[in-house]
């Protein structure tokens, strides 16, 4: 029999602790220790991660009290490895999922952008045509601000004028009878 800590040959295998959730991945341990009688081994010994025939796990392991049969071993590292799996597989489809999302998000910002600059196309139509208009508004006004009236009494003094000038045609018309009679 070999002592359990002098371990003769090696196998790559993954931790077979249970757990619950991990919130990291399971690493794969790199060796798990192996009695000298490697063609009857049919147990493993959970807290010395070795792989052990039925002798020499009574003889050094017995009093462990983690041992198990390799196919229970070997099931629960089957579920650990699905397990990391599951997790990877959920990993990614969150990926995939965020990477769609970002690019809906660049689609949609492409979009936006494009609509506020025919926004502001048509927003700045509508102040260059506004400014136009203040514009012409503010020469008319300022050609009305210009502007005199005439005074009050145009029309008495265009009147009397107007008097003056019929009564000075009034007295030509008869002269020029009275020197044609």
């Amino acid at each position: 029999m070999v002592e359990a800590s002098a371990p003769t040959t090696t196998i790559a295998a993954a931790s077979v602790e249970p757990q619950s959730v991990p919130t990291a991945p399971v690493l794969p341990q790199t060796e798990i220790g192996m009695c000298e009688h490697e063609d009857s081994l049919a147990t493993y010994c959970r807290i010395h991660d070795q792989a052990l025939c039925n002798d020499c796990y009574f003889e050094l392991h017995g009093g462990c009290g983690r041992g198990m049969t390799l196919k229970q071993a070997s099931t629960l590292q089957i579920n650990l490895f699905e397990d990391l799996l599951n997790q990877t597989n959920a990993a990614f489809e969150e990926c995939s999922t965020m990477k769609n999302t970002v690019m809906e998000q660049e689609g949609i910002e492409d979009e936006v952008i494009k609509k506020v600059q025919q926004q502001y196309a048509k927003l700045t139509a509508i102040v260059d045509e506004q400014r136009e208009q203040a514009f012409l508004t503010i020469k008319h006004l300022e050609s009305i601000q210009e502007y005199t009236p005439p005074p009050q009494d145009f029309t008495s003094e265009t009147l009397a004028s107007m008097e003056v000038f019929l009564k000075d045609l009034k007295d030509r018309i008869a002269k020029q009878k009275t020197l044609s009679d």
